[in-house]
């Protein structure tokens, strides 16, 4: 089996102190030098480390054209490197860290690895970090879980990260018109991490997200709604699908959407309500309502 190692050579410009190498490494596992004299790790000695960013920091500034080489050392051998820890925590040999302070991944990006061993391709895929992402899946499974059975969280999440570009879109373009509505602001950090100044903006996600996973698991029921019939000789089957249940969740939910619609908008509404339908008995629906 072939060694992990690393064997780097730069050529440094006028006062550069800081090189990259691009394959990760462990401080013990690399020995670095300079002109071919081998100097010393330490904060007062020669060079320092960033393990997380694979940098290399001299403490002093090089000169133009002094030769840098770093190579991995005999410690080497005599360490269980590890690609990612197993556990929740970062072990020290592990050549990347699940918590480190980098971000080496785009957000939204779906990422495809293949790895070859002994001959055998192993393919998976995964999406990074979705943002803005303005309510959790979490969120969503607890209001309407029963009814979406079968979906992945990367579809669900797809359908909130959907959403919350358009609030985000929507309260852009209602601050840029001519006669500006800033009823509801909101500000990004570095990380892409949005906060909002109302909870409008949560709930105008939350609620869209839910009326079109539903409207996505259950179109096909709705065409058979009604009574279905069969008859084969003397046998007769009869089978009643009712979705009063679904219909007034659904009117629920639109009733909470615009009413978060309307908070973005800077509509002022006093109330609202959903009339519940009186065809069905609690015992009826809830128990004739067959999936």
């Amino acid at each position: 089996m072939k060694k992990y190692s690393i064997n780097e050579t730069y050529t440094a410009i006028k006062d550069q102190q800081i090189f990259t190498v691009e394959k990760p490494f462990i401080n013990d596992t690399i020995s670095v030098f300079v002109n071919g004299s081998l100097k010393t790790f330490g904060e007062d000695k020669d060079y320092l480390t960033v393990q997380d960013t694979g940098k290399v920091i001299f403490n002093n500034p090089l000169n133009k054209g002094d030769i840098v080489s770093i190579i991995t050392n005999v410690a080497s051998d005599r360490i269980n490197l590890e690609v990612v820890s197993p556990g929740r925590a970062d072990k020290p040999n592990a050549l990347y860290k699940k918590y480190g302070t980098v971000n080496r991944l785009k957000l939204n990006n779906k990422y495809e690895v293949n790895i070859c061993i002994d001959k055998d391709i192993f393919k998976w895929n995964f999406v990074s970090k979705l943002s803005p992402l303005l309510v959790s899946s979490k969120k969503i499974w607890e209001d309407i879980g029963e009814f979406i059975e079968g979906f992945t969280e990367e579809f669900i999440n797809s359908k909130i990260y959907q959403n919350s570009i358009e609030v985000i879109e929507l309260i852009d373009e209602l601050a840029n018109q001519d006669d500006a509505v800033e009823n509801v602001t909101y500000e990004v950090d570095k990380d892409g991490n949005y906060t909002y100044s109302n909870r409008a903006v949560q709930n105008w996600v939350r609620y869209k997200t839910n009326i079109e996973l539903i409207m996505a698991r259950y179109y096909g029921i709705s065409l058979r709604y009604g009574s279905i019939k069969k008859q084969v000789g003397d046998i007769s089957i009869e089978k009643d699908i009712k979705l009063p249940y679904i219909d007034n969740l659904l009117d629920r939910l639109k009733g909470q959407y615009e009413e978060a619609d309307n908070v973005i908008r800077g509509v002022n509404i006093v109330a609202y309500g959903v009339k519940a339908g009186t065809t069905y008995s609690y015992e009826n629906w809830e128990r004739t309502t067959n999936f």
